[in-house]
C-alpha cells in the first residue's frame, strides 16, 4: 500500500512542473504583449523624427509634389552646359501651412553662399543668403523657409555663389 501512495505522488511532480512552465510562458507572453502593442501618437518619434502616419497636411503636400513632378518633371532642372559648371537644381518649392519652403540640391562638394530672391509679379517681394552646407555626396543650400507671405504665384531664384567663384542661378515657379 505505501507503494501505490508514493507512486502518486511521482506523478503529481511531472503535471506540477509543466503547471510552472505554462504559466510561465503565459506571464512572458503578457509582458511581450504588453511591450509591443500599439502606443499613443506620441510614441511615433524617436529623436526628434515621426515615424507615425502622415498627417492630413503632409498628405496634401505630398500630393501637390507628386502632381507637380507629374506635369513637369524637369522643373528646376537645367543640364550642364560647358559655360556652366556648377549643377544644381530646386527640388522643392512648395507652401507648406504659412511657410514657403525652399530647398536645392547641388550634385558637387562645394562651399560658399546661396541668395535667394524671390518674385511677384515682376517685383522682389524677398531676398535672403544663406550658407551652402556640404553633404556626404553633394552640396545644398541651408534651407529656405519664408513666413509672411500669401499664397499666390511666384517666381523663385537662387544665385549660388561658390567660393572658388562659380557663379550659377536657378530658378523655379511657386
Amino acid at each position: 500500500m505505501s507503494r501505490l501512495v508514493s507512486s502518486r505522488k511521482r506523478s503529481k511532480k511531472p503535471f506540477v512542473i509543466i503547471l510552472a512552465i505554462l504559466l510561465a510562458a503565459l506571464a512572458a507572453g503578457l509582458v511581450a504583449w504588453f511591450v509591443t502593442r500599439d502606443r499613443d501618437d506620441n510614441d511615433h518619434f524617436e529623436n526628434g523624427i515621426n515615424f507615425g502616419p502622415p498627417s492630413e497636411e503632409e498628405r496634401q503636400i505630398g500630393d501637390e509634389i507628386s502632381q507637380s513632378s507629374k506635369t513637369n518633371p524637369n522643373q528646376g532642372y537645367e543640364p550642364p552646359s560647358p559655360s556652366d559648371d556648377i549643377s544644381a537644381l530646386i527640388p522643392f518649392a512648395h507652401f507648406v501651412g504659412d511657410d514657403l519652403l525652399i530647398t536645392t540640391a547641388i550634385s558637387e562638394l562645394i562651399s560658399g553662399e546661396c541668395t535667394l530672391n524671390i518674385w511677384q509679379n515682376g517685383s522682389l517681394v524677398h531676398t535672403e543668403k544663406a550658407d551652402i552646407a556640404t553633404l556626404p555626396a553633394s552640396s545644398e543650400c541651408t534651407g529656405f523657409r519664408v513666413s509672411g507671405l500669401s499664397r499666390g504665384d511666384y517666381n523663385v531664384s537662387i544665385t549660388i555663389q561658390s567660393s572658388d567663384g562659380r557663379t550659377k542661378t536657378i530658378e523655379a515657379d511657386v
